[in-house]
């Protein structure tokens, strides 16, 4: 096979119909030729993987670097020829050179490229598949370094921008114990594995409105059928759009491992920015709450009005029963805060909310945007519940 050159793909060059003026199309194609000369690029591909180098070309550094989920390609099966040197100087690339800059045939990818920097791939990865809740909680104890995933929404997104490299992944999906959500004298127990898409369901959504409606915000429909409140409660985001509606009505999270088990009131279960209060053998079973059964709203700001990461939310209820306001926040704190304030003192509650928060200035707003928000989000969602 031979090195494309200019006039190769000048013949290619093909453009519309000119009103009849075929001049037009020649000129097109001079065009196209003249900046092909200036800036050629070859590749050639051999069975037998030879191929000269091409006068007054000069190798450059990571011209081609494949991604992870591509084929693997041998290094012998590629010769890289790219942009001439002014100076004329012929300078092939070496084998060794090209070889740095592809994955090997079995699916290892080259440890440095041409400028020395470490090129990061993931290594294999065991994961374990449970079929019982005893059995996840015996292979967490054998494995406690091992990442749980159920919906992925968090922990792929981990994985692809490389900020973990787990060497044991253990997937939750076909644990039974830990899916859907039930009621008994008068708590609700929604299994870790719920969805957002199942939060959203008629009977559920009357018994927790707010969560609905939080849900109802969160990305994609489906990122909402993949995506659980375990997950939220695990990453323990301050963003995490599940956690001020759980807050606000006195949310528990129940923790299990081979030890026992626990219960956490949410507060405690959420100890800074993307941390919480699991052991390393421990797996997050379920969040219990009694519902309240008073108006409730959840409200959220972003850049837009769908698939955001907030740049502030909050929950409300409004607790006729024991005469008082309560709110959370997310977005404006290292972890969801929750401010309570007496029904006959509401006037006051907008500023409360705004106060207890501790924004900071990020890439989606400043700290005094947020309090501006939080303001004006609290007023509006006291008035929608006082309604």
């Amino acid at each position: 096979m031979h090195p494309v050159g200019a006039e190769d793909v000048r013949e290619l060059v093909r453009v519309g119909d000119d009103g009849g003026r075929p001049q037009r199309q020649d000129e097109a194609r001079e065009l196209v030729g003249e900046q092909l000369r200036r800036l050629e690029v070859h590749v050639g591909v051999d069975e037998a993987g030879h191929h000269p180098g091409p006068r007054g070309v000069q190798h450059l550094g990571a011209l081609v670097l494949p991604e992870t989920c591509d084929d693997a390609v041998h290094d012998r099966d590629v010769s890289l020829e790219p942009l001439a040197r002014e100076d004329g100087e012929d300078r092939a690339p070496a084998h060794h050179e090209v070889g740095g800059l592809v994955a090997t045939s079995d699916g290892e990818a080259a440890a440095q490229g041409s400028h020395g920097a470490e090129r990061n791939t993931l290594e294999p990865v065991d994961v374990l598949t449970p079929r019982s809740l005893d059995e996840a909680l015996r292979l967490k104890s054998e494995h406690p370094d091992a990442v749980p995933i159920q919906g992925g929404t968090d922990v792929m997104v981990a994985l692809n921008f490389d900020r973990m490299r787990p060497e044991t992944v253990l997937n939750l999906n076909e644990v039974p114990e830990l899916r859907g959500w039930s009621r008994a004298n008068g708590s609700l127990r929604l299994g870790s594995g719920l969805t957002y898409d199942e939060a959203l369901g008629e009977e559920l959504a009357a018994l927790l409105p707010a969560l609905a409606e939080a849900s109802r915000t969160v990305g994609s429909p489906q990122i909402r059928n993949r995506g659980t409140i375990g997950g939220n409660l695990g990453t323990a985001s301050p963003a995490g759009d599940a956690l001020p509606p759980l807050l606000v009505e006195g949310a528990e999270v129940e923790v299990v491992s081979v030890r026992g088990e626990r219960r956490l009131a949410l507060q405690e279960f959420l100890v800074g920015p993307k941390r919480n209060a699991l052991a390393d053998d421990e797996l997050i079973v379920a969040a219990h709450v009694s519902p309240s059964g008073q108006p409730q709203t959840f409200m959220k700001v972003g850049p837009r009005n769908a698939m955001v990461i907030a740049v502030c939310s909050l929950a409300v209820v409004a607790d006729r029963e024991r005469g008082e306001v309560r709110a959370s926040f997310g977005s404006a704190g290292p972890v969801p805060g929750l401010v309570t304030c007496l029904l006959e003192d509401a006037v006051n509650f907008p500023d409360r909310v705004a106060e207890a928060a501790s924004p900071i200035d990020d890439v989606r707003g400043t700290a005094a945007y947020r309090r501006h928000a939080l303001r004006v989000l609290a007023s509006r969602a006291l008035e929608r519940c006082l309604a």
